[in-house]
C-alpha cells in the first residue's frame, strides 16, 4: 500500500502567512466551524492537528508581540523627560493677572 503523501511545506507556510490577516478580522462561531471544516477537507484528519498547532503558535506569538508593543507604548511616556517648552508655559502663567481690570469703560464695543 502506498503511504499518504505529506503536505508540501510551501502550501503550509503560505497558509500561515495568510492566516494573520484572518486573525485581525472578527471570526464568530459559525465562521470558525467553516474554517475548521475547510481545513479538514483540504489537509485531511491526519495533518489537521499539526496545522492547528502551528496556527496556535503563530497566534500566541502575535498576541505576545502585541502585548509587548502595547506595554512599551503605554509606559514609554513615564520614563521620558518633559518637553523643553513646558517651563515657558509655567512662567507665563504667573504673568497673567489673577483678577480682571477694575476699569472696563475704555473697552471697545462690538460692532
Amino acid at each position: 500500500m502506498k503511504k499518504a503523501s505529506r503536505i508540501p511545506e510551501t502550501r503550509y507556510c503560505s497558509f500561515l502567512m495568510i492566516f494573520p490577516v484572518i486573525a485581525f478580522m472578527t471570526l464568530g462561531g459559525g465562521e470558525l466551524i467553516v474554517v475548521m471544516l475547510a481545513l479538514l477537507l483540504l489537509f485531511g484528519p491526519k495533518d489537521a492537528p499539526r496545522i492547528l498547532r502551528g496556527i496556535q503558535r503563530v497566534l500566541n506569538k502575535l498576541q505576545r508581540a502585541t502585548a509587548d508593543l502595547r506595554y512599551k507604548l503605554m509606559y514609554e511616556d513615564l520614563h521620558s523627560t518633559p518637553p523643553e517648552n513646558s517651563k515657558d508655559t509655567a512662567t507665563s502663567a504667573d504673568e497673567v493677572p489673577a483678577s480682571p481690570p477694575e476699569d472696563v469703560s475704555n473697552h471697545e464695543k462690538p460692532v
